[in-house]
């Protein structure tokens, strides 16, 4: 079974989810975003994977040394709106035209504009 699908001019399109970890325990986001843990799963500023067989965890790329990352907080919030957290997690990773060919997280971690990363998402944004 073949995983990839050829897409428009030389793009691969993936059919299945990318994850990017590291992952954090809902006691270690919480540490390194400065709150209680039960304050975590209210945010709606953060992803986070859940299930019957994985305890809690959160993106480690929402993360940084002051906290929980604004720029990247500010997408996740306006993309919860109308996804889910896995389908938000997996679009961040993968490359989108409108960014440069960049992933829409790799456009965030070169400090570029969050405008431009909503203008892309509202483009050519998540798929469910």
């Amino acid at each position: 079974m073949d995983r990839n699908q050829t897409g428009p001019g030389s793009w691969v399109v993936m059919t299945e989810r990318v994850l990017l970890g590291p992952f954090l325990t809902r006691a270690a986001a919480a540490y390194r975003a400065d709150l209680r843990g039960r304050a975590l799963p209210a945010r709606p500023d953060l992803l986070r994977v859940t299930s019957t067989w994985l305890p809690e965890a959160y993106f480690e790329f929402q993360f940084g040394a002051g906290g929980i990352r604004p720029n990247v907080a500010e997408v996740v919030q306006a993309l919860k709106i109308d996804h889910d957290d896995i389908t938000i997690a997996d679009w961040l990773v993968r490359p989108h035209p409108l960014l440069a060919t960049m992933s829409p997280l790799g456009w965030l971690d070169a400090e570029r504009s969050v405008r431009k990363v909503l203008e892309a998402a509202q483009s050519d944004g998540p798929s469910d």
